[in-house]
């Protein structure tokens, strides 16, 4: 009698202690993937930075790392995650790249190539499709450069008429656009100029600062540069017609640079 209770006794301890280490590895579990999915997201950070200071993505997650200003990222990287990015990719507007970071377990047996080539969300693999997403048993971030670019032309274009305003302001007290360069020479009919080089600046958007003046027009690096660190064009058709045009780095589905130009004819 005493042996049975002796026994029951061991197995109801070894049922209890069998509970409690499968609620351990759970938890363990759990607390590992919430480090992995914070690693992830200061990840996506990190290379959202990079992408709006440089206009594109990092080569690799560990060139990223040795990039000055993100050495840091070091730190956020494990053999879970994988980094990818497409070559160029069209809809039927923008032409564009699309770029993934994503966490999966590897102990699953799972590779890059394989999480690259399953798509939970269309048809296709990361590099080919019209639309894709990663594993819903991942994590993962995407970003792709055709976001946000009808913002960014709508926002160009409002900066382009702001610094218009300023020649509307130059024609109302003379009657004219200016029609000389900084060195009094006419301006040609049907050129384009940076309007840079016009007001005396010949330096490049990272190291441009003050007011620079062009006919008595007051001229700022914001007026000079574009969105994209790019030099704003004065084409001058006459003194009663000019336009400002910026070049910008989006290309449309046919391959065609898209330029954004705001102007007056009066």
């Amino acid at each position: 009698m005493y042996a049975l209770v002796t026994s029951a006794i061991l197995m109801a301890l070894a049922s209890a202690l069998a509970i409690q280490a499968g609620q351990n590895f759970d938890l363990m579990r759990l607390y590992q993937f919430n480090a992995q999915r914070a690693q992830l997201v200061m990840l996506a950070e990190n290379i959202e930075q990079f992408y709006v200071e440089r206009g594109t993505f990092p080569v690799s997650l560990a060139g990223l790392s040795q990039t000055p200003g993100y050495e840091h990222v070091k730190s956020l990287l494990n053999n879970w995650q994988g980094y990818a990015v497409s070559g160029v990719l069209a809809d039927s507007v923008w032409q564009y790249r699309r770029m993934v970071v994503f966490s999966a377990d590897p102990s699953k047996g799972g590779t890059a190539a394989t999480y690259l080539t399953a798509n939970s969300c269309g048809v296709g693999a990361f590099s080919a499709a019209g639309s894709w997403c990663g594993s819903s048993k991942s994590i993962w971030y995407r970003k792709e450069t055709r976001e946000g670019m009808n913002e960014a032309v709508s926002l160009q274009r409002v900066l382009l008429d702001r610094t218009l305003q300023k020649f509307a302001d130059f024609y109302s007290a003379n009657g004219y656009f200016p029609d000389k360069d900084s060195a009094d020479l006419p301006l040609v009919p049907g050129s384009t100029y940076a309007l840079a080089s016009l007001a005396g600046y010949n330096g490049d958007v990272a190291t441009c600062k003050g007011i620079f003046t062009w006919r008595g027009l007051p001229i700022g690096c914001e007026d000079m540069f574009d969105s994209w660190g790019g030099k704003v064009g004065f084409a001058f058709t006459s003194n009663n017609a000019v336009s400002l045009t910026s070049e910008t780095p989006l290309v449309n589905s046919a391959g065609v640079p898209l330029v954004v130009a705001s102007g007056f004819t009066i």
